[in-house]
């Protein structure tokens, strides 16, 4: 964790999903009064990280670059759903790998496409994808912490019977050990690092963040979301950074 330039004892965590929440997939990318809010969360003694279904080697190498353009410095890094915990310099502080029996059951019963997520590389089964190593199969020497199918291919795979949690975003159907979640991530974020679990916040836009929401004490999304995440939600909001100003007011009238 980076210094602070306060006394702040007590911190608080923000939580953030990555697409399309922090960063946005139409070529905006970060948007600068995010960044702006997120280094003076950071500075009043708070942490400020990422919750999100990629991977960590995804997270820490493929847009490590665009962090680093934006100014931006996560404090950690909640990965695959919550089955990889990280620092901030990508150290991993918790995992929760699969069972390389079920990895291997779960990628012969799909008929299209399964990625699957390692803490340091990204497999594709019967596809090629840019960041993806293709295989046509899953290589037994590797430590897995999650699957994905393109959301259109999730009914092509079947995990039933296995012990696999199922999330659903925009894009994907994310598959991760059974019990993880983001919300289990965060939790034991708390607990390793030391804070308070009430005094968490959390921002997504999607289905999979349900868990991330209905686990922090304040839960975000956009007016424009799923309406099963806003109804879970305390407050909808356009932007990471109202979302910060709200916790922030909150944070400055409990400490009153």
């Amino acid at each position: 964790m980076k210094e602070r330039t306060d006394s702040t004892k007590d911190p608080w965590l923000f939580a953030s999903d990555f697409d399309n929440t922090l960063y946005f997939h139409d070529g905006s990318g970060f948007h600068e009064q995010d960044i702006r809010m997120i280094r003076a969360w950071q500075k009043a003694g708070n942490l400020f990280g990422i919750c999100s279904g990629r991977s960590l080697h995804h997270l820490i190498h493929e847009f490590q670059p665009l962090f680093s353009a934006a100014g931006l410095t996560p404090d950690f890094f909640i990965c695959t759903s919550g089955a990889i915990l990280a620092d901030g310099e990508g150290r991993v502080l918790a995992e929760h790998p699969l069972d390389p029996a079920v990895v291997q059951e779960a990628a012969h019963r799909c008929l299209d496409a399964v990625m699957v997520h390692n803490s340091e590389e990204l497999f594709c089964l019967n596809r090629q994808w840019e960041t993806f190593q293709p295989v046509s199969r899953i290589p037994e020497d590797r430590t897995f912490y999650g699957l994905s199918t393109w959301a259109e291919d999730s009914r092509r795979i079947n995990v039933a019977g296995l012990p696999l949690e199922a999330y659903v975003n925009t894009v994907t159907v994310d598959y991760v050990p059974a019990g993880v979640s983001k919300g289990t991530g965060i939790l034991e974020l708390c607990r390793i690092l030391g804070l308070d679990p009430k005094k968490t916040a959390g921002m997504g836009d999607s289905w999979n963040d349900l868990p991330m929401i209905d686990t922090v004490s304040y839960g975000f999304t956009f007016p424009d979301g799923p309406n099963i995440v806003k109804k879970a939600s305390a407050y909808e909001v356009d932007s990471i950074a109202a979302a910060l100003e709200k916790v922030s007011e909150i944070r400055h009238l409990q400490t009153l």
